[in-house]
């Protein structure tokens, strides 16, 4: 599975994480659900990565996803 998703069309975010690439690239939303995806669920969406899933973005441009 992994040679179809090489190229330009994904983008790995984390290992065995992948998305759509697109022209702008990955925003906090689709990198806190990339990471909690890549988690397996072990981990709780956490600081700005919560607020945006909330719907409350107050993150500074450039903030990486966070987990607890």
């Amino acid at each position: 599975m992994h040679c179809l998703l090489l190229g330009d069309r994904y983008r790995r975010l984390f290992p065995d994480t992948y998305a759509p690439a697109a022209p702008t690239g990955p925003d906090l939303e689709l990198m806190s659900r990339a990471a909690y995806r890549w988690s397996r669920g072990r981990a709780v969406v956490s600081g700005y990565s919560a607020a945006e899933l909330w719907g409350r973005s107050c993150a500074p441009r450039g903030a990486p996803a966070e987990l607890t």
